[in-house]
């Protein structure tokens, strides 16, 4: 009996190991990575029909010059810019690669940053089953799923999903501008990944560089390019050490026996990247806080905002019940808010009962100082920005608490074969699971359509924060960009009453009340800003930009010199006063003002141009010359230079110079009829034959007065001049008729140019 026992047991050996070599631990692993990515793809999908939005996408993408193109002069702005903060260049060489596919149709933008997010799913799903695999081996009496225990597949698969379809998740996945957000996470990935593979291989860096180090460290070096934001995973990758790779015993002291320097060691290269790129990241937080004018925070204040940033992210990670777009530090640390005295309290406590419960419970206390080292560069001790926390802060420092969860459900689902009641457990499991994940995507959705336009993104905010300045702000921006005035006015004059002092908010009046011509309204919006802002020297240029569209020459000069003194490094300040002194005759003046402009800054073609334009009213014809010529050589599509040397060239009676000049003007854009008008006059009176041309002549003036209405004398004198050089007398002293009988007070060169057409000679300028 024993013997057949035997052989029975011995036969139905091969069976089933058959049954079980028929599948593959492998394809089911990467079928279940599609399948996570297909599924956040499609919660988030709808997004890549969205707008780009009046929050820094126009200063990254839109009106950002840097990203049209992979030049030289680009290529450096991006590898050593601290744009509005972060250190980004390989985002902004994404960003970059769009353009040049999409130009500025948000949709491919919108598009990438869903497909990352969907394939960071997958890798974190790789992640949590890696980690939740150095538990132990799989014992033979549970079920295994792609080469790991039922419960560890179904555990990775609940925290990857809720991880990446949290409500947390969509800022960072549909607004454009944190593609840094995205493309930094997927690296940060792949680090953790690539590092876990080099620590499971037992490898030794110090004696070798074995591939996956390598590659972990590469990775590293990528996400810290896309965003300065992963510069604590080096002391991540050391908690990991700890646990759940446990290759340092004894507790943290195990760290400085002899054993464990080599596992020390091969940070040293993680530690080196996170402390440069670190000092970056601080000098562009700094730099971001100084032009947003926002004053650094009492030390006792900002250990306030560190504590609440902690709680922050934990209570919207288990309990998500409102977000908003920006989270300003005025009214989330107002002392009537409870959770101001409730987040030290707690985080102490957290913190105190997972240390003493470390030897129970390793993965709590891992998760949680993971939690908090990743937090740290941003929870507000090293910043002095306006925000006390920001959704998108949460991408990687909350990973671990999505491990814990879906470990959480896959214990639930845990169970031994063939157990009716455990069964029925898995089955709760599953569903309890379906459940969450319905009302996290649910949340997602109704979330994500805020974010559809810069109109239902500010309203949201204004529900929550109706007193925010910057709110109006924003959505009166929004509204200019889409042509509703109107509405752009009412917010602004509503911003105004809730704050009077908001100096921002009288400029964006001014400029609106500017481009819609009403100039004494722009005056007194930019006058209320220096009101309250005395040295705002935006305002003061401004305020003389208007006058001088007002013909109020001494009050535009008066207001001039108020910018200059306010900003004497402002070359754009000077070219503006030595206009101003230009037009009320006092050319020394002005041309000191264009010098002053052109030392500032030697490449100002329009300084060079206005600086020619004096020089030549004073008689300097050779100077002026040398400066049209600069200010051409600087920006050789400047059609305005063309244009004012070729009128140059016509006092000098050099026509064929002339009309060259003027000819570029015209291709250039300059087709205003003052500049073709002394094209077509050129072309028939020139005594130069190589430069004379009747047709071309004739051409240009009809054109010029049709679209006049035959009203304006010059452009009739043209004409008839024209009309004489094609031999067409009759025309030329019926128009020359009639332009003297338009002008108010005689004019002697009309009456002559008549005689001139009556007797059958065509006019030439004399030389």
């Amino acid at each position: 009996m024993k013997k057949r026992h035997k052989e029975r047991k011995t036969t139905t050996g091969p069976s089933t190991n058959q049954t079980r070599s028929s599948f593959d631990p492998e394809r089911f692993r990467w079928g279940l990575f599609f399948l996570i990515a297909a599924g956040v793809l499609s919660v988030f999908f709808p997004s890549v029909h969205f707008e780009f939005l009046v929050w820094d996408d126009y200063q990254n993408i839109v009106d950002n010059p840097n990203i049209r193109s992979f030049s030289l002069q680009n290529l450096r702005w991006m590898f050593t810019t601290s744009h509005l903060g972060p250190y980004q260049p390989l985002s902004w060489i994404s960003l970059a690669l769009e353009y040049r596919f999409w130009k500025l149709d948000p949709l491919g933008y919108h598009l990438m940053n869903v497909l990352l997010h969907s394939f960071n799913a997958g890798c974190f799903f790789i992640l949590i089953l890696m980690l939740l695999k150095c538990h132990g081996t799989n014992p033979a009496s549970e079920p295994s799923w792609s080469g790991g225990r039922s419960w560890e597949v179904f555990g990775a698969l609940a925290g990857a999903l809720l991880f990446a379809l949290h409500p947390l998740r969509v800022e960072s996945v549909v607004w454009a501008t944190e593609r840094r957000d995205v493309l930094c996470g997927f690296f940060s990935l792949l680090t953790f990944i690539t590092y876990m593979k080099a620590a499971d291989r037992g490898q030794k860096p110090p004696r070798s560089i074995p591939y996956w180090y390598l590659l972990s460290l590469v990775f590293f070096l990528l996400s810290l390019l896309a965003k300065a934001m992963s510069v604590m995973l080096a002391p991540v990758l050391v908690i990991l050490d700890y646990y759940p790779l446990k290759r340092v015993n004894g507790g943290v002291l195990g760290y400085f026996r002899p054993a464990s320097w080599r596992v020390l060691l091969e940070k040293v290269p993680f530690f080196f990247l996170s402390l440069v790129f670190g000092l970056m990241a601080v000098r562009g937080q700094v730099l971001e806080a100084t032009r947003l004018e926002a004053a650094p925070l009492p030390v006792a204040e900002r250990i306030g905002v560190v504590f609440y940033g902690i709680l922050f992210y934990l209570r919207k990670t288990l309990f998500p019940d409102w977000f908003a777009p920006f989270y300003g530090i005025p009214y989330e640390l107002r002392s009537s808010n409870p959770w101001v005295y409730l987040s030290p309290v707690a985080v102490i406590l957290i913190t105190a009962a997972l240390v003493r419960l470390r030897r129970s419970y390793p993965a709590l206390l891992a998760v949680w100082l993971s939690y908090v080292v990743m937090l740290l560069p941003v929870s507000g001790l090293f910043q002095s920005g306006i925000q006390i926390a920001a959704d998108r802060y949460s991408y990687l420092p909350t990973l671990g608490f999505f491990v814990l969860i879906g470990s959480g459900f896959g214990f639930l689902s845990r169970s031994a074969a063939g157990k009716t009641i455990a069964g029925n457990r898995a089955k709760a499991a599953v569903l309890l699971f379906v459940a969450v994940l319905a009302a996290t995507v649910y949340q997602t959705r109704n979330y994500m359509e805020h974010w559809r336009n810069s109109e239902s993104f500010w309203s949201l905010e204004k529900e929550y924060y109706p007193y925010e300045p910057r709110v109006y702000l924003n959505m009166g921006e929004y509204f200019q960009k889409t042509h509703r005035v109107d509405d752009a006015i009412r917010l602004y004059r509503e911003a105004i009453r809730l704050h009077p002092d908001f100096v921002l908010v009288y400029k964006k009046l001014g400029y609106v009340y500017n481009n819609m011509g009403r100039y004494s309204d722009a005056v007194n919006a930019y006058s209320n800003a220096v009101r309250y802002d005395p040295e705002d020297e935006e305002s003061f240029y401004n305020i003389g930009v208007i006058y001088f569209k007002l013909n109020k020459i001494s009050e535009a000069v008066s207001a001039g010199y108020k910018a200059v003194e306010l900003k004497p490094e402002n070359p754009a300040a000077h070219l503006s006063l030595g206009v101003y002194l230009n037009a009320s005759g006092r050319a020394e003046e002005a041309m000191a003002s264009f010098r002053r402009a052109i030392q500032l800054r030697p490449d100002y073609a329009e300084a060079h141009n206005n600086l020619a334009g004096v020089l030549a009213s004073t008689g300097d014809a050779t100077h002026a010359e040398e400066s049209y010529q600069k200010a051409i050589r600087i920006k050789p599509d400047y059609a305005a230079a063309y244009r004012n040397l070729g009128i140059f060239y016509m006092g000098l009676h050099r026509d064929h110079a002339a009309a060259e000049a003027l000819q570029k003007a015209v291709g250039l854009g300059q087709t205003e009829p003052a500049v073709r008008n002394s094209l077509a006059w050129l072309y028939a009176t020139s005594p130069d034959p190589d430069v004379r041309n009747g047709k071309k002549a004739l051409q240009l003036a009809i054109k010029i007065c049709e679209e006049d209405g035959y009203t304006n004398p010059a452009f009739l004198d043209s004409l008839a001049a024209a009309y004489a050089e094609a031999g067409d007398f009759e025309h030329a002293i019926q128009y020359q008729t009639r332009a003297l009988q338009l002008i108010s007070t005689p004019n002697k060169g009309f009456r002559l140019r008549l005689e001139s057409y009556r007797k059958g000679r065509p006019w030439r300028e004399s030389q």
